[in-house]
C-alpha cells in the first residue's frame, strides 16, 4: 500500500493546475499492477528501447548498475550495427532515470572498499517493481523483452558488443577508467551467455567473435579472470591468461566450445588455475562439455593444476 501511495503522489506532483489535478484524481489506478502498467504505457515510443534495456539490466543483473555503466549500456547500438561510440553517451548521466519514470531511482552510497569514494547507482525503485516485471501480468508488448531468456541474451549481446568495441590503443587501466561498462561486461557476460547462447544466434556469433579476437579477448579476461573472481584490479599483462577453450569450458559455453574445437583448438593446451580445459570443466560439472573434450582426445590423466587431475577435480565438490 505504501508503494502504491508513493506512486500516486509522484504522479499528482506532475499536475500544474487544478483542472489537471482533478482529472488525475479521478483516474488514479486502483492497484499497484495497474500503476506500473500505466507507467510503462506512458513511456514515449522514442524512449522505449532505452527503458526496456535499463529494466532488463536492473531486473536480471547480479547487482545494480553504476550510473556510468547504465549510460554506456543504453549507448550500445545492437540493432543498427554501429556498436558502441562514446559520442552517443548521455550528456547528463543522472537524467537516465527519466527513461523509466518512477520505476527506478538514483542512489548515492559509499564504496565498500574506500569510504572516500562515492558511488552513484541506478536501482529498481522497490522490490515490487522486479516482482511485477518478472510476473505473467505484463502486457505482451513489454513481456517479450523482459522474459528471462530474452533479457539475459540481450544483456550478453550488449556486453560482448561493448567489449569488442574497446579502444585497442589504450592500456588496460585506461580502458577501465574511460569505459564505464567494461568491468561489468567482462565480469558478467559469461553468466548470461551460458544460459542463453543456444537460443540466440546473434549472441553465438558475438561469442565466437570474442574468442577469436585477440585484443578484446585479452582485455576481457584481464579485466575479469574467472580463475581469480575476487581480484578487483585488472591484470597488467597477458602472461596469466589461459587459452580460449579453457575459459569457454570453465564457463559452460557449450556452443563456444564446439566452435573452438571445430576450429582446431588444442584440447590439451595448458594454462589456468585448473591447468587445462578438462580439469576446469570437471570441477564445474558441465558434463556435456566433459564428453565433448574427451571425444576430441583430452588426456584424462594429465597432471597439474589446482586439483592435480580431472578426476580429483570432479570429485572435489
Amino acid at each position: 500500500m505504501f508503494r502504491w501511495v508513493t506512486c500516486q503522489l509522484e504522479s499528482l506532483e506532475k499536475c500544474l493546475d487544478y483542472r489537471t489535478l482533478q482529472s488525475a484524481l479521478g483516474s488514479l489506478p486502483k492497484t499497484l499492477d495497474e500503476t506500473y502498467a500505466r507507467i510503462l504505457s506512458s513511456i514515449p515510443s522514442e524512449y522505449e528501447h532505452y527503458t526496456r534495456r535499463i529494466l532488463q539490466f536492473l531486473t536480471f543483473s547480479e547487482r545494480p548498475l553504476r550510473i556510468e555503466e547504465a549510460v554506456d549500456a543504453i549507448a550500445v547500438d545492437i540493432k543498427g550495427g554501429k556498436g558502441f561510440d562514446p559520442k552517443n553517451r548521455m550528456l547528463i548521466p543522472r537524467e537516465i532515470s527519466r527513461y523509466c519514470s518512477t520505476l527506478v531511482v538514483v542512489v548515492a552510497r559509499k564504496s565498500l572498499k574506500d569510504d572516500m569514494e562515492a558511488i552513484t547507482e541506478l536501482q529498481l525503485a522497490h522490490f515490487s517493481v522486479k516482482e511485477y516485471l518478472t510476473s505473467n501480468r505484463l502486457d505482451q508488448s513489454v513481456a517479450k523483452d523482459l522474459e528471462e531468456t530474452a533479457a539475459r541474451a540481450s544483456i550478453g549481446i550488449v556486453c560482448l558488443t561493448y567489449l569488442l568495441e574497446l579502444n585497442q590503443t589504450l592500456t588496460i587501466r585506461e580502458i577501465r577508467k574511460s569505459f564505464g561498462l567494461a568491468q561489468f561486461s567482462a565480469r558478467y557476460w559469461m553468466e548470461h551467455a551460458a544460459v542463453t547462447e543456444r537460443h540466440n544466434l546473434e549472441l553465438q556469433k558475438l561469442t565466437f567473435n570474442f574468442f577469436s579476437s585477440q585484443a578484446p579477448f585479452s582485455y576481457g579476461y584481464r579485466l575479469y579472470n574467472p580463475d581469480n573472481p575476487w581480484k578487483e584490479e585488472p591484470e597488467d599483462d597477458e602472461y596469466h591468461l589461459a587459452p580460449a577453450l579453457y575459459y569457454a569450458s570453465l564457463s559452460g559455453l557449450v556452443r563456444s566450445v564446439e566452435y573452438l574445437l571445430d576450429k582446431g583448438a588444442d584440447v590439451n593446451a595448458q594454462g589456468g588455475k585448473y591447468y587445462n580445459a578438462l580439469q576446469a570443466v570437471s570441477y564445474e560439472g558441465h558434463e556435456k562439455i566433459v564428453q565433448m573434450l574427451l571425444d576430441k582426445g583430452a588426456d584424462v590423466n594429465a597432471q597439474g593444476g589446482y586439483y592435480g587431475n580431472a578426476l580429483q577435480a570432479a570429485s572435489s565438490k
